[in-house]
């Protein structure tokens, strides 16, 4: 025989007993056993989100993890989710690194732009919920090339040189 008992809360350990019963009367009850109910995905985000600018190209977010009563498992990793903030509403802009510890670097950021970012606990049971959004920007750093470099003789003493501006300003 079998039954299924729903409704249980996530991660969490209960102890089962069984006993049977007829018109005469109870029998004994069977040896407890326990069992585990699944892990779920962590239901609060990370705390205490806080981004420093290291360089033109690196910005560190630190945190905390999410209150314990709120994991529903074992937290496995965090997942930190960033981007350009210019381009923030288009999914396909993030990036997303996934690290054990509650401290990340995130390199190779392009100069003198401003980041969102987010972050997440999951377990085996899934994604929890994201951090509100944070900002940062990397620092000034030099400019690029300028572009479309010309020359063109005025006269016998004289040279007009035009150019654009660098693709990267950086500042």
């Amino acid at each position: 025989h079998s039954l299924t008992i729903s409704n249980l809360e996530v991660w969490n350990e209960y102890a089962i007993v069984v006993q049977a019963f007829n018109k005469i009367g109870q029998g004994p009850m069977s040896e407890e056993v326990t069992a585990f109910t699944s892990e779920g995905a962590p239901t609060m985000p990370p705390e205490e989100v806080g981004l420093t600018t290291l360089s033109s190209q690196t910005i560190r977010i630190s945190w905390t993890s999410p209150p314990l009563s709120s994991a529903n498992g074992n937290i496995q990793g965090y997942k930190v989710v960033y981007g350009p903030s210019k381009t923030w509403y288009d999914e396909t802009t993030h990036d997303t690194k996934i690290v054990t510890t509650t401290e990340t670097d995130i390199h190779g950021l392009k100069k003198y732009t401003n980041y969102s970012m987010q972050v997440l606990a999951f377990t085996n049971g899934g994604d929890g919920v994201r951090s509100p959004v944070y900002t940062s920007t990397t620092h000034e750093d030099l400019p690029g090339a300028p572009g479309s470099a010309k020359a063109l003789a005025m006269s016998e003493d004289s040279i007009l040189v035009s150019w654009q501006h660098p693709d990267d300003p950086n500042g």
